[in-house]
């Protein structure tokens, strides 16, 4: 038989990291359930789902009022979604503690993935023994890396958790027919310090002095009132970096920044409790035929083939980064081409199907016969 899911997730799009993960594992899964419903944060900005979307949920936060805002929710979901569930399924981990309850309540069981930071932070705050209760509870724990499932074991000993890693999808994001590249480098995403966008500014900065005819482009959206932020205005002010701020792109938009910058940059720093859990952008630069720039520590490891598909350098190395993106023009200038193919056949042995075919086994796994 076919499970009836419950969905919980931030919201159903290809704008984040987050969204993006749900939207693939959903559409993956689609032929496998039976009929699920899909809740996300309240103001969720979702786009077209197959199944219902609900944009109610408010007790992602960890705060004081996480109680209030569960029993909130779950007496909204009970009001909206009829009928039982054989699987609640927490696509972020925030959720967890929500997918514990709701499973209880409408007799399934509980499955929930582990996708980074937000899986460890909760150790530091009261609700460390909600989400340990929550995680040995769920039937599956599903993380999107090594890095991941290493940390979560750190803070939360002797749980069983399976790996899975993201994929990147042809369909959305492909090499140019030319491989031509232009004089700039990309950095996507928002900018937080764990991303390392700084210390990528810095490399640039020495990377110039003998190549001045490059410029360094972001694509994602920067908070004007964050004080990381304004040191990385401060710092492309003093130093007059030519540093073009793309903002949110549409998707066509991004893959053909994607396409044909020299590299993708995204030099990750990993703290105990800040760290990037996959970094999926590094696939999607590589499956549109460009070198990606990344860090050793990190999960960047599982996902970069340094000196083929990109480069490995130590975090919080701005002259190791520098180095490397001259690496990146001088690959480039011996074979253009056979760089693109490097890079686009890595990406291919990262398709979403390896991820989603964990999730099927352990739907199939976790649904009674009838």
């Amino acid at each position: 038989m076919k499970p009836r899911v419950l969905y919980l997730i931030s919201e159903y799009s290809l704008r984040n990291g987050w969204g993006t993960c749900a939207v693939n594992w959903i559409e993956g899964l689609r032929q496998d359930v039976a009929h699920a419903e899909i809740l996300t944060m309240t103001g969720a900005r979702n786009d077209t789902a197959p199944w219902p979307v609900h944009a109610i949920l408010r007790s992602a936060p960890d705060g004081c009022w996480k109680s209030l805002a569960m029993a909130w929710d779950e007496w909204r979901i009970t009001s909206r979604c009829s009928g039982n569930f054989d699987i609640v399924h927490s696509l972020i981990e925030p959720f967890a503690p929500l997918g514990d309850r709701l499973a209880k309540r409408f007799g399934g069981k509980s499955m929930i993935q582990l996708i980074g930071t937000y899986s460890v932070t909760p150790a530091r705050t009261s609700w460390r023994g909600d989400y340990l209760a929550a995680y040995r509870r769920a039937k599956n724990l599903i993380s999107i890396s090594h890095f991941t499932r290493r940390r979560v074991l750190e803070e939360f000993p002797s749980l069983k958790i399976e790996v899975a890693h993201l994929g990147v999808d042809e369909k959305k994001f492909s090499a140019a027919a030319e491989s031509i590249k232009l004089p700039y480098f990309l950095f996507v995403g928002a900018s937080k310090p764990r991303k390392g966008l700084l210390v990528a500014l810095e490399a640039f900065s020495d990377f110039r002095r003998d190549h001045p005819d490059f410029e360094f482009r972001i694509a994602g959206e920067m908070n004007q009132a964050d004080d990381y932020n304004e040191k990385v205005r401060a710092f492309i002010r003093k130093h007059e970096i030519p540093v073009v701020f793309l903002g949110a792109l549409p998707h066509e938009e991004l893959v053909r920044q994607l396409q044909s910058c020299t590299a993708h940059v995204l030099p990750s720093i990993s703290e105990p409790f800040c760290f990037e859990g996959f970094g999926l952008v590094h696939l999607e630069a590589n499956l549109c035929g460009s070198l990606t720039i990344g860090t050793k520590e990190s999960a960047n490891e599982e996902v970069i083939a340094a000196g083929k598909s990109g480069f490995l350098i130590p975090q919080n190395n701005p002259t190791a980064l520098a180095n490397a993106m001259r690496e990146a023009v001088g690959k480039i200038a011996r074979d253009a081409k056979q760089v693109q193919q490097q890079c686009v056949e890595h990406a291919r042995k990262f398709p979403w199907d390896h991820s989603v075919q964990s999730i099927r086994k352990a739907y199939r796994t976790l649904t009674p016969e009838k």
